[in-house]
């Protein structure tokens, strides 16, 4: 079996990324092969003024896996 990167959403595959599809064995390579993390972001967007006058925002995130091959 190939090394592959699959994305779920709901427990359905919705994307998923070989290294031939890739097309770069040194990319490939530093995805698989080196120490990932999962970074969650709450992105801010519209008509803002500049009168803010609190820091920070909430996130609610229900559920998160990380699997490793065996």
């Amino acid at each position: 079996m190939k090394p592959l990167i699959t994305w779920y959403m709901d427990g359905n595959q919705f994307h998923k990324v070989t290294g031939s599809r890739l097309g770069s064995p040194n990319v490939w390579a530093a995805l698989t092969q080196s120490s990932l993390y999962i970074i969650f972001n709450a992105p801010v967007g519209g008509d803002w003024s500049n009168t803010l006058d609190c820091y920070g925002s909430r996130m609610e995130v229900a559920y998160v896996a990380h699997y490793k091959s065996i």
